[in-house]
């Protein structure tokens, strides 16, 4: 939603708090009857284009930001794409089981969240069932040399770093 208001008026701040494009308002035009003051409307039109390419800039960032963040991975999407593809539920992951599949589930999502996160080990320890950071650095190694024995080579590096 669009509000074109002062920013510390109460309705820009209301708007502020619901995520609106507050926008800055340019000054009011004294009321004037254009019909008999001219000089009047090139300065009304000028504001308002003004104003026009403000609205449509703060859209035009809104929109790339949106777009940018669609696409950033973060760890719950990481958690839910790779319990579809190991066919795990999620309370699994979270869970004391150690099996094969859930094992395997768990040090694919180590080295994925440790990859394009910036998550620390404990942190994603702590995210995925209370792990112990020792044991997400080992599930990562041990990821990459799943990986390398099926001849699939991955990087030790974050991305980025």
């Amino acid at each position: 939603m669009i509000v074109a208001s002062y920013r510390n008026t109460e309705r820009g701040i209301r708007a502020a708090r619901h995520n609106s494009v507050v926008l800055p308002f340019i000054a009011p035009v004294k009321p004037h009857l254009f019909e008999t003051d001219y000089s009047l409307v090139p300065l009304a039109a000028r504001r308002f284009e003004r104003f026009m390419d403000a609205v449509r800039a703060e859209l035009a960032a809104r929109h790339l930001i949106n777009e940018q963040s669609r696409y950033r991975a973060n760890f719950e999407r990481i958690v839910q794409r790779l319990s579809r593809v190991f066919q795990v539920s999620i309370v699994d992951l979270h869970s004391a089981r150690c099996d094969r599949k859930v094992s395997q589930a768990r040090q694919a999502i180590y080295y994925w969240a440790w990859r394009l996160t910036r998550l620390s080990s404990p942190q994603i320890g702590r995210r995925l069932g209370n792990r112990d950071h020792t044991t997400v650095l080992h599930g990562v190694s041990a990821y990459q040399r799943k990986r390398a024995q099926m001849g699939r080579h991955l990087r030790t590096l974050r991305k980025g770093g």
